[in-house]
């Protein structure tokens, strides 16, 4: 069972989630962070937070990194304030190799990173995303390399070799990253 915090189309909506399981409890959250850079599911009983990232604003979005890291801070100190029992944090993105996006999270939590299987993640933006500007605009020094690698590949590994960046997976301690975030 998973909470999801990413609901409807405007900020201030409510999710309301009933798991499947007969005598479980429901729970009611706002979903307070859908027009944000930041946003948050619940995962495992609240147990894990799911972070998202989204470019709200266009380039340079990750040049402004006191900025991101005082709103990635507000946004778990929300997840920990909706759920208290929350230990860890997971992300999975492409965005793990950029340094800008690197920054905003302690060595000790980017050291547990593994590379997803590309076969699972090719229909997620989590892989597709780094084609794309801020602006929705096409980002060429990613797509025409992979267009041009796509062209030449014999085989289904060629193929998603071609991807300049892979999808990172991490989960880590949900206070390591907190405190990083608060030492500034």
């Amino acid at each position: 069972m998973f909470f999801l915090l990413h609901v409807g189309p405007c900020v201030g909506s409510l999710a309301r989630v009933t798991p499947l399981t007969p005598g479980r409890e429901y729970v009611d959250l706002m979903a307070r962070w859908v027009e944000r850079i930041f946003w948050y599911e619940l995962e495992e009983h609240g147990r894990q937070v799911r972070i998202h990232f989204s470019n709200r604003e266009g380039s340079g979005i990750l040049s402004r990194m006191p900025r991101r890291r005082a709103e990635l801070a507000a946004m778990l100190r929300d997840a920990q304030s909706a759920a208290p029992q929350a230990e860890r944090v997971r992300g999975g993105s492409w965005l793990y190799h950029l340094p800008g996006y690197r920054a905003l999270f302690p060595p000790s939590f980017l050291a547990r990173a593994v590379p997803a299987d590309p076969q699972d993640e090719v229909n997620r933006v989590a892989l597709w995303g780094q084609f794309l500007r801020g602006d929705g605009t096409l980002y060429r020094p990613h797509a025409d390399p992979f267009i041009d690698a796509i062209r030449r590949a014999n085989s289904l590994e060629q193929l998603f070799r071609a991807f300049p960046l892979t999808k990172l997976n991490i989960v880590g301690p949900l206070n390591e990253v907190t405190d990083w975030l608060s030492r500034g």
